[in-house]
């Protein structure tokens, strides 16, 4: 009896044609597995030809520190969060036209760019040691790229739910103003806890906001669609 109810559920399945995968298959491997794959081989050699250490490149940050996995939880949550802001906004701004693609597509960038910074600390690994560019100009220079941003797509931010976009902003210039601040002080005066609690309740309003802002560009996209 039991070997009939499977032939029964046999005959009830889908018919799947393997030949039909081979195509879709090769093409997004060859978009996202190969690339990844060329990026390896390439670190591969230039690791043995200088006598590199690949380990430090693939191991996780923990693991390579000799610390526990939850050192720098929140930061890792901050990073999530910048990437998961420009995957939502990249996937809506393809899915929509007009202002609003412009302005989550834009969104998608900033957000990807800020997640970047946060997990390869740019603004005080990269542009100070290497090209001598001080911290307070890199936060000046990102505050300005959003203000533009926001000032080219005023006209459809203002006719949305603009509140919890400029919560985001106070709370993440207050962080930046912050670490410029105590960046004056004496080293044993410190403020790195409200720095990056005011950034990290920045960056999930920014999150929020732009979920809110991506089922207004959809809603309205359907409801066009529609007419």
């Amino acid at each position: 009896m039991g070997g009939a109810v499977a032939l029964s559920y046999l005959h009830r399945m889908p018919h799947i044609d393997l030949a039909a995968q081979i195509a879709p298959t090769l093409r997004i491997v060859s978009r996202t597995g190969l690339p990844a794959l060329v990026l390896l081989m390439l670190i591969g050699v230039v690791g043995a030809l200088n006598h590199l250490d690949l380990a430090v490149l693939t191991r996780d940050l923990a693991a390579l520190g000799h610390v526990p996995p939850y050192y720098g939880g929140i930061s890792n949550l901050g990073i999530l969060c910048w990437a998961m802001t420009a995957a939502l906004c990249c996937f809506t701004g393809l899915a929509v036209s007009g202002d609003a693609r412009t302005f989550l597509l834009g969104g998608a960038a900033l957000s990807a760019f800020l997640c970047m910074d946060d997990l390869f600390m740019f603004h005080e690994g990269v542009f100070w040691p290497l090209f001598g560019i001080p911290q307070k100009v890199t936060y000046a220079a990102y505050m300005a790229i959003v203000a533009l941003h926001i000032f080219r797509c005023r006209k459809y931010v203002l006719g949305g739910n603009w509140g919890p976009l400029v919560v985001a902003l106070g709370l993440m210039g207050s962080s930046a103003a912050i670490d410029v601040i105590f960046s004056y002080m004496p080293p044993e005066i410190t403020a790195t806890f409200y720095e990056d609690s005011f950034k990290f309740v920045g960056i999930t309003v920014w999150l929020g906001y732009f979920w809110s802002e991506c089922r207004r560009a959809l809603d309205r996209e359907l409801a066009h669609a529609a007419a």
